[in-house]
């Protein structure tokens, strides 16, 4: 059923988040933020740019920055999982 594959999903993203050192995840009107407890994060900032949607690193808090448009509210939790592989 859908309940359970979104349940699974989220799970998923909760892990993935734990590992990568991730204090929080937020929405807001524009944007979905991911915060991370230690600045300096190592990532592929090629791959961030070959996203098919818009991403882009935060100093403040030290995470990445999810532009909404463009992405279905069903697509975000992919979205996220996406910057968080790029996280190493």
């Amino acid at each position: 059923p859908l309940e359970v594959e979104n349940f699974l999903a989220l799970t998923r993203l909760r892990l993935l988040a734990e590992a990568r050192g991730v204090v929080s995840i937020t929405e807001d009107l524009m944007y979905l933020q991911i915060a991370f407890a230690q600045p300096g994060i190592d990532y592929d900032a090629k791959a961030l740019r070959n996203l098919p949607f818009r991403a882009e690193t935060t100093q403040y808090p030290p995470g990445f920055r999810i532009h909404k448009k463009g992405l279905r509210p069903e697509e975000y939790l992919q979205a996220i999982s996406e910057v968080l592989y790029l996280v190493g």
